[in-house]
């Protein structure tokens, strides 16, 4: 992982359009005055052509206020952003994953995969999702509407990646457009009919408390 940070500072400090003292001068300013102009050279250094030297590794508290410094995710920087959604890449000497299923797995969407390209293991994610979530998030998640709300989020992400490039020389892309329209409005149509039931029984408890209090109110 450590390369891909270093890609990512790199790429993100670039992207901002700084020279490596402005982002020291950044860092300095959220209190990683460790993370001075030469200590960033030296965790870019692992991506200069030929180093000879091994780049420095980044601290768990470094990694976080670089990212701040940066005005990105931790994320961001340990997950590369700029590949294709189903190129494989390593996270560990031994762990290989999809960049799709990483950001999932880094989101805390859904556990990783054993392996590249498994399906989702259900008693996998219900246990990731346990450990993993604030109660709040996780109470949310098995709820009916919470699920659906993430199928919404995919669905739609799936049909906006594919939206934008129809040619007549591509077949295929409409072809997958036209169905990933129609899973999107499927979900969006389920979302829908969940929320008026979540709202009816709501209506349903409220109108029983009122109808309680006034019971009371005439006892």
């Amino acid at each position: 992982m450590g390369a891909t940070v270093a890609q990512q500072v790199r790429h993100f400090r670039k992207e901002r359009g700084w020279s490596v003292r402005q982002l020291a001068d950044e860092c300095a300013r959220v209190g990683a005055t460790r993370l001075t102009q030469s200590s960033l050279a030296n965790i870019e250094r692992g991506l200069a052509e030929g180093a000879r030297r091994k780049s420095r590794e980044v601290t768990a508290d470094e990694l976080v206020a670089l990212a701040l410094a940066l005005g990105v995710s931790p994320l961001s920087l340990l997950l590369p952003v700029d590949r294709e959604p189903e190129a494989t890449f390593a996270l560990t000497g031994s762990v290989t994953a999809r960049r799709d299923d990483a950001w999932r797995w880094g989101r805390a969407d859904a556990a990783l995969p054993a392996e590249p390209w498994d399906p989702v293991d259900p008693v996998r994610t219900e246990e990731f999702e346990r450990l993993s979530l604030p109660p709040e998030e996780r109470n949310a998640r098995r709820q009916t509407a919470g699920r659906l709300a993430d199928e919404v989020r995919r669905d739609v992400y799936r049909l906006l990646g594919v939206a934008g490039f129809a040619s007549a020389s591509m077949p295929e892309v409409e072809e997958k457009y036209e169905r990933y329209l129609t899973t999107a409005r499927a979900s969006v149509d389920r979302l829908n009919s969940e929320i008026d039931r979540v709202q009816a029984e709501h209506e349903e408890l409220l109108n029983f408390a009122r109808r309680r209090r006034e019971e009371r109110d005439d006892g």
